[in-house]
């Protein structure tokens, strides 16, 4: 996973173009290919889904990892934070969705 700094330096927001030529960071996110990733609505999370069947929980500003969330028998296709971020959905290839809270990292449901 990269973080880019893509705000350009020119005082002019009217600057059309914004070269990028090094990442900020770079971690090692997961073991295979991350599928989706998601800002929580208070910017204060990330959440990575993978190919290894995991999801990573991140703290946003640092990068650190946070939580890892683990239950499903496939690789995670999609996730998404409910509005108020105590709860994630995550769809996997096992076809099934799972209902998690973030907290605790607990499975509360899988359809």
């Amino acid at each position: 996973m990269k973080v880019w700094n893509v705000i350009g330096n020119s005082e002019d927001d009217t600057a059309e173009e914004t070269s990028v030529n090094s990442a900020l960071m770079t971690i090692m996110a997961h073991q295979k290919y991350i599928n989706a990733v998601r800002v929580s609505p208070n910017d204060k999370m990330i959440a990575t889904s993978s190919q290894d069947k995991t999801i990573n929980i991140w703290q946003a500003g640092a990068l650190t990892l946070k939580k890892t969330l683990k239950g499903h028998k496939s690789g995670i296709w999609d996730i998404q934070f409910a509005p108020t971020e105590q709860l994630l959905v995550s769809a996997s290839g096992d076809k099934t969705c799972k209902v998690w809270n973030v907290g605790s990292g607990e499975c509360l449901a899988t359809l």
